[in-house]
């Protein structure tokens, strides 16, 4: 899976896509033309210092990597981390994952 760089696909995936939000994280998908998968991760200043921000950062890599073989390809992918997320670990981020975010995916694209 490779990662969002350019701030242009950000944006796009915020007007144009779809997203699902939870108290400790918002998700928007949108659709791209490369046929892979690709996720980028977003993480303000007001959750604290850099210390919290990369270990949010990590936090979600480590549960996306659980659930990335069952992600459709096609898809651009942005996590923003929200307050909560910063005192959660990443077993307790999957069965957000698991329990709503797939259903979610999966019915959009049918």
């Amino acid at each position: 899976m490779d990662t969002i760089k350019d701030n242009n696909h950000f944006l796009r995936a915020y007007k144009k896509g779809r997203y699902l939000h939870s108290g400790f994280l918002t998700v928007h998908i949108a659709a791209n033309e490369l046929h892979q998968k690709r996720y980028g991760i977003t993480v303000s200043k007001k959750l604290g210092n850099a210390v919290v921000r990369n270990r949010c950062k990590r936090i979600i890599r480590a549960a996306l990597r659980e659930i990335e073989s069952s992600l459709p390809e096609s898809f651009d992918y942005v996590f923003i981390a929200r307050d909560k997320l910063v005192t959660m670990k990443s077993t307790e981020l999957m069965p957000f994952f698991t329990g709503k975010l797939l259903p979610f995916i999966n019915r959009g694209i049918k």
